[in-house]
């Protein structure tokens, strides 16, 4: 499942560890094959590299990154994406607007980060034709309808 782009350059992730050291011990290796499967989609190349660099965490006091097989459920990869589409069918349900994007076929959010102390949950945009690298970036605020 996992596409990668070798004529892409993850050209992020050098300005990244410039301003932000990665921790001395690194980040962490994932069965990221086993992850696609369970999530059903291919993940972008940047997070995977971000996890392997840095792994999961806190990044400058404000934005947990998701990272898979997390011990603490609420910065798991995979369980935030089974919890936040049951919280936003429930939100939708209830009357909250639900994004237009989201009535093309196949679309979908999965969540990547968390906004600390704010609430935001920063999710991909999974459009069936986009490629993983290409996908819009979304922010659900926390604590209002945005």
């Amino acid at each position: 499942m996992s596409h990668p782009h070798p004529t892409r350059p993850l050209r992020h992730i050098a300005p990244l560890t410039a301003l932000c050291p990665p921790p001395p011990d690194g980040g962490r290796n994932v069965e990221w094959t086993d992850v696609e499967r369970t999530l059903g989609v291919p993940l972008p190349a940047d997070y995977k590299q971000l996890v392997r660099t840095y792994g999961g965490g806190l990044f400058g006091d404000l934005v947990w990154l998701l990272e898979p097989g997390c011990p603490e459920a609420m910065y798991d990869l995979v369980a935030q994406t089974t919890e936040r589409e049951e919280i936003l069918a429930g939100l939708w349900a209830a009357g909250e607007v639900r994004p237009p994007e989201l009535d093309e076929d196949g679309a979908r959010l999965v969540p990547w980060g968390y906004a600390e102390g704010a609430g935001h949950f920063l999710y991909w945009l999974i459009r069936r034709d986009t490629d993983p690298d290409d996908w819009t970036v979304v922010l659900n605020e926390g604590r209002g309808p945005l």
